[in-house]
């Protein structure tokens, strides 16, 4: 990729992917209009170095959000947010390359032109993403606060709406390893351990880290990841004894590799918040769903989700449903409704509408929950955060749920009759099958059209996974309880 030395161009220019895999190259495509303009403000102040130019339409930004009768569509303001974009290319392109490394696990599903497009919708527009960064402050580095910010948001989103990272990501041992030294550094002395006393606990990762092999697969600590403790705690003991500290017993490498996990979990769910929450908020908003919960009204106010959810244009509910049920991308979305709305083919336009029906489902949830629920009320953005959390969380359940019912008929039609389902989960044939009546199935009820979601066949399997996950934690909950 070239790299940008002219401020016209760092200000008017957009990274473009072009071709597939190893092929793929990275272009500027330059914006005409931007480019005219910043020519124009250049002959004024030639001199001016890119940060001050990026600070300079920040603050126009800033200034059109707080005189609310500055039209949001005005000349002034509308260039100022596809310079401030332009600007933030290369932190959105870092953004992925960080994110790319710490979903290695699954980076078959998200490429890094998919990455690269998820980190571009922080900052388009940029208001959202700059609202708690203080423009006037003399040492406010944007780019820095911008590339933190920016892959914060990468990680949410992705964690919103893929099942298997969210999975993962609650794994212990996946947790370690996928920590950097300064993440568990920080996380330690957030813990409160003293400065004198991390060398234990870094030691003990860094032995973790050299040895353990890592299979998201194993769930329970087998006989294999026992033994792998044991080796650790013998290498852990070798350390030791060169560094002058003292040896520790397994049981002990055990305890401090669990702290290790929970200062990072603590570190790692902090780290990865919304953007607003930053923002000081009230007691009440850190409350406001344990409320809910404690006085037994979550069940109707997921009743209200899905009521509310009905009510979006057909549009709306299949778009969150492919996003939030089978955890489609937007980009794999596009590819899946492009000849029902041959309106919408880019992925862009696809977070577009999906931002839209979000919005209009969050703003109907909040007007219908403070009209039910009086002592509930929404105080500022933090507050609204938490809720949107919760629909989301309600939608996902709810969308899963509906694909879950539809494979239960589509197993029990087309492909189980009298088979078992324990065959499905171990015969690779009937579980591609499977795949394709279901498939089939999704095509036609939801008029996409044959092949329709070819592109997303992968994602079909993994849901097919968690299906039957869940067919047999729902059966070996039952058999438990009649016994």
């Amino acid at each position: 990729m070239k790299k940008r030395d002219d401020t016209i161009q760092k200000f008017s220019t957009f990274l473009m992917f072009e071709g597939v895999n190893k092929r793929l190259n990275i272009v500027w495509q330059t914006d005409l209009q931007l480019e005219r303009h910043m020519k124009r403000l250049i002959q004024s102040e030639s001199e001016v170095k890119a940060e001050y130019w990026a600070h300079y339409f920040l603050k126009i930004i800033k200034v059109n959000q707080a005189v609310q009768q500055v039209s949001s569509s005005s000349d002034c303001f509308v260039k100022a947010r596809g310079h401030l974009s332009s600007y933030l290319q290369e932190a959105c392109l870092w953004a992925a390359h960080k994110s790319f490394q710490r979903f290695s696990f699954i980076r078959h599903k998200y490429p890094l032109s998919e990455l690269f497009q998820i980190a571009n919708l922080a900052v388009n527009p940029p208001e959202k993403l700059f609202k708690t960064f203080d423009v006037e402050h003399p040492q406010a580095n944007l780019n820095a606060y911008a590339k933190t910010a920016i892959l914060r948001f990468t990680g949410n989103l992705i964690y919103a709406q893929d099942i298997e990272a969210k999975r993962d990501k609650f794994t212990d041992y996946g947790l370690l390893k996928d920590l950097t030294a300064k993440e568990l550094k920080e996380a330690l002395l957030a813990r409160g351990i003293n400065q004198n006393n991390i060398n234990y606990y870094y030691l003990a990762w860094q032995c973790f880290d050299e040895i353990y092999l890592y299979n998201p697969a194993n769930r329970k600590l087998g006989s294999e990841e026992i033994l792998q403790i044991g080796q650790i705690t013998s290498y852990y003991n070798q350390r030791c004894e060169e560094f002058n500290l003292t040896t520790q017993s397994v049981a002990q490498v055990q305890n401090l590799l669990l702290t290790c996990i929970q200062a990072a979990r603590n570190y790692r769910t902090k780290k990865f918040s919304p953007l607003d929450e930053q923002i000081n908020v009230t007691d009440c908003n850190s409350s406001l769903l344990e409320n809910l919960i404690q006085h037994e009204e979550w069940q109707e106010t997921q009743s209200l989700i899905k009521k509310l959810f009905l009510t979006l244009p057909e549009q709306g509910q299949l778009m969150l449903k492919l996003w939030h049920g089978l955890g489609l991308t937007q980009t794999e979305i596009a590819g899946a409704i492009t000849n029902k709305y041959t309106e919408i083919q880019k992925q862009y336009q696809v977070a577009r509408h999906l931002g839209k029906y979000t919005k209009t489902l969050l703003d109907s949830l909040i007007s219908q929950w403070q009209k039910n629920l009086r002592e509930v009320k929404v105080y500022d953005d933090k507050n609204i955060e938490a809720i949107k959390d919760a629909m989301n969380d309600c939608l996902q359940v709810y969308t899963q749920q509906e694909f879950f019912n539809t494979l239960d008929r589509v197993a029990r039609i087309k492909i189980a009759d009298n088979i078992s389902f324990n065959n499905i989960e171990n015969d690779n044939i009937i579980k591609q099958k499977l795949i394709n009546a279901f498939q089939e199935e999704l095509e036609t009820t939801t008029q996409l059209g044959i092949n329709a979601l070819d592109g997303a066949k992968n994602k079909l399997a993994i849901f097919i996974d968690n299906w039957l996950i869940n067919r047999n934690t729902h059966r070996t909950t039952c058999n438990h309880t009649a016994k």
